[in-house]
């Protein structure tokens, strides 16, 4: 009698063509909006948009570290273990707000002179009065006469640009920031992708200097004493007044 009834349900589905309209659709190639797409097309797209390190969001990687640094939770390498909180690091570090990784640093400020912060580490950089004081194919800036990666465009290699924290970054044409997937936002003027055209476009506790984010000089607001007299950092951390 059971195998009756199940029979006698399923007579008006066969007879209004065998399925019901949510399983027709679910069988139709173009009822998501996919129908001549390739699998390629709708499969997982690595995203590696401002990190160089880390999980690209498919299974890949961005990039490994060099030995001695550890990668953040923003895809970035520092010398320190992850963290959210100052607490979370050793007595005396800090945790730094862009990088999320423990240091001694946030801003160049908070190094004893003549050291710079990079990547939330106080370093002392190689001081030069020219490019043979310098190694590895580092350059000597005359301004500041310490050896860095570029002081000006013709230091990179072509396709790149010198930005204002005197690293060389990549770059391509184009008209609008669709065209920059890597290297950030499209500076119309000069038709090239830079990585920022304002401060807003750079992470906390650094600004656009050139085209490039560059760690702040010191932390804005804060007052020093300066040749005996007491100075304020500039507004966005921009360095003190002369």
């Amino acid at each position: 009698m059971r195998n009756i009834y199940i029979l006698l349900c399923l007579v008006p589905l066969m007879a209004c063509g065998g399925t019901s309209s949510g399983a027709s659709d679910s069988l139709d190639p173009t009822a998501d909006g996919t129908a001549g797409l390739d699998v390629a097309d709708v499969g997982c797209v690595p995203d590696c948009v401002g990190r160089v390190c880390g999980d690209d969001g498919c299974g890949g990687s961005c990039g490994d570290c060099a030995e001695g640094e550890n990668c953040g939770a923003t895809g970035q390498c520092g010398g320190g273990q992850s963290c959210e909180v100052d607490e979370e690091c050793e007595e005396g570090d800090l945790c730094h707000p862009g990088l999320l990784q423990c240091g001694n640093c946030v801003v160049h400020s908070d190094c004893n002179e003549p050291a710079l912060c990079e990547l939330g580490l106080c370093v002392i950089p190689t001081a030069c009065n020219g490019g043979s004081d310098c190694s590895g194919g580092m350059k000597c800036d005359a301004q500041s006469g310490i050896c860095v990666d570029c002081s000006s465009g013709s230091d990179c290699s072509p396709g790149n640009f010198c930005g204002g924290d005197n690293s060389c970054h990549k770059t391509n044409p184009c008209s609008g920031d669709s065209d920059c997937t890597e290297a950030g936002v499209c500076d119309k003027t000069k038709g090239l992708c830079v990585n920022c055209l304002e401060d807003s476009d750079c992470p906390d506790f650094e600004n656009c200097k050139k085209g490039a984010c560059a760690t702040d000089d010191c932390w804005d607001g804060i007052t020093f004493c300066q040749d005996e007299q007491v100075v304020v950092c500039k507004s966005g951390g921009k360095g003190f007044p002369p």
